[in-house]
């Protein structure tokens, strides 16, 4: 098998695998410290699906980065869109609805695109 074709089917498992280690360990840190662990896993996790299919990528780095961010955002929406405040939010804001987790999530794929972006242009220059 082509070592191209290989490292582009690799993305397939390595990605997934690495979003899902970096997200349980992420909510177990922010369980840990008694912090809102949505958008703190989310922000963390869409930059580590961006970066790692940047780093996988044979070819074409930024554009593979920039589907997986779309992959991610659209898995974001699905899995985020229906968020709520926890409950230490107190009774003003506790269980009403917000896009906060979805929000940072998105910011922290594009902060990780951002990085393979500058990554790239320090190879040109």
């Amino acid at each position: 098998m082509n070592h191209t074709i290989a490292r582009y089917c690799a993305m397939f498992v390595a990605v997934p695998v690495a979003c899902y280690a970096v997200l349980f360990l992420s909510l177990g840190v922010t369980e840990f410290l008694s912090l809102w662990p949505e958008p703190i896993a989310g922000f963390i996790s869409a930059m580590t699906v961006v970066l790692v299919g940047y780093w996988l990528a044979p070819e074409h780095k930024i554009t593979v980065a920039a589907i997986w961010l779309l992959v991610g955002a659209i898995a974001a929406w699905l899995l985020l869109v229906n968020s709520h405040y926890p409950e230490s939010y107190g009774v003003e804001y506790a269980y009403r609805p917000t896009f906060i987790p979805l929000a940072l999530t998105y910011l922290g794929g594009a902060f990780g695109l951002f990085i393979c972006y500058r990554k790239e242009m320090n190879k040109i220059v």
